[in-house]
């Protein structure tokens, strides 16, 4: 099947699944326009009809999967980003530089403890954002957690104030946060705001067929449908058996910062390329695959691939291959003896002709 689950496990401790629902983000600023005002208008166009919390991707590229979480007493709601590549939990603030997102209002929270204590991130595009450490109640996924921490954004670079999300959300490890605050997971691991059936948590990624119809020529005219509420699923503590086959295979984490674990190399029609082996870092809000130039080097000797600029800045490439049919391409990674192949379509970005 053409989806992806990750399970990150973390360190066993209600027999419902207890899950963040999850949405398609649209990147069309026209689209975002029309979601912003009709969440202004009390309208949400990321509730699911069982009532679950949306969670959105990046249709049509379904480049970033986003959740609703509820911070404070009485909650108000944001709309997040879910991340595995870092570890703070942040939105906007009160003073925050805009105006097409909900901003968190400290004074109509009884649970909020603010502080003085200043917090900056910056992320791997180049994005930042600053303000100061706070503490509130977190209800995420049935579970509600108190005096939980977290930053409010006063200042964010004009990019990420026009994403749709706002704000986000660290699923990595507390080591890595910048604010020092311990993460929901692991305060969940701790026992704080709920009981967990396991220590680890399930994220099912849901992709975009009509644009897939559209590369096949299956059907020329599709168009991404941008209403679809699904777009997968968080399960917190469990992993939903609804949305995967098979058996799991595990790799052991290396770090206690990332989700870092060791890739024996890229494979190419199930065989293992030389020279490919590295370290990976499973990252739920990134969209694009990183390595080392001496590894891209390396699987594009080793398939007969050119190297050539991506035209996109310094340090992206495309690899040129000739293929009469996308379908026989069998580009994969090798993790723990098993090689896991990736859909030709989730890589391919156009042809010459």
């Amino acid at each position: 099947m053409n989806n992806i689950l990750y399970v990150l496990a973390a360190s066993n401790a209600v027999s419902a699944l207890n899950t963040v629902s999850l949405t398609r983000r649209v990147k069309n600023s026209e689209e975002n326009q029309n979601r912003i005002r009709a969440r202004e208008e009390g309208k949400s166009l990321w509730k699911r009809a069982d009532g679950n919390e949306a969670f959105s991707n990046g249709a049509p590229l379904d480049g970033i999967y986003l959740g609703t979480i509820e911070l404070g007493t009485p909650g108000q709601s944001f709309l997040l980003q879910f991340d595995t590549g870092s570890a703070d939990l942040w939105v906007y603030g009160p003073d925050a530089n805009t105006t097409a997102h909900p901003r968190f209002q400290t004074s109509a929270s009884s649970t909020y403890r603010g502080s003085t204590v200043p917090w900056f991130v910056t992320y791997g595009d180049g994005d930042t954002t600053s303000g100061f450490v706070a503490q509130d109640t977190l209800s995420i996924g049935g579970f509600s957690i108190p005096s939980s921490g977290f930053s409010i954004a006063s200042f964010t670079t004009t990019r990420l104030e026009a994403q749709i999300e706002d704000g986000l959300i660290g699923l990595g490890f507390t080591r890595l946060a910048n604010n020092q605050q311990t993460t929901f997971m692991e305060n969940l691991i701790a026992g704080n705001g709920g009981t967990l059936d396991n220590n680890y948590y399930g994220i099912f990624l849901e992709r975009d067929y009509t644009l897939q119809n559209r590369i096949l020529n299956v059907d020329e005219n599709a168009t991404s449908d941008d209403t679809d509420p699904t777009g997968g699923e968080l399960c917190i503590g469990c992993r939903n058996s609804q949305h995967y086959t098979g058996s799991f295979n595990f790799a052991t984490v290396t770090s206690d910062y990332y989700w870092a674990v060791d890739c024996a190399g890229l494979t190419y029609k199930g065989k293992t390329i030389s020279g490919t082996a590295h370290k990976a870092l499973i990252d739920s809000g990134s969209s694009i695959i990183s390595l080392p130039p001496s590894v891209i080097q390396a699987y594009a000797d080793g398939i007969g691939a050119q190297i050539q600029s991506a035209g996109i800045g310094s340090g992206a490439y495309v690899l040129v291959v000739t293929c009469a049919d996308l379908a026989t391409m069998k580009f994969g990674f090798e993790f723990s003896g098993q090689v896991y192949d990736v859909a030709p379509l989730d890589l391919f970005v156009g042809s010459d002709g």
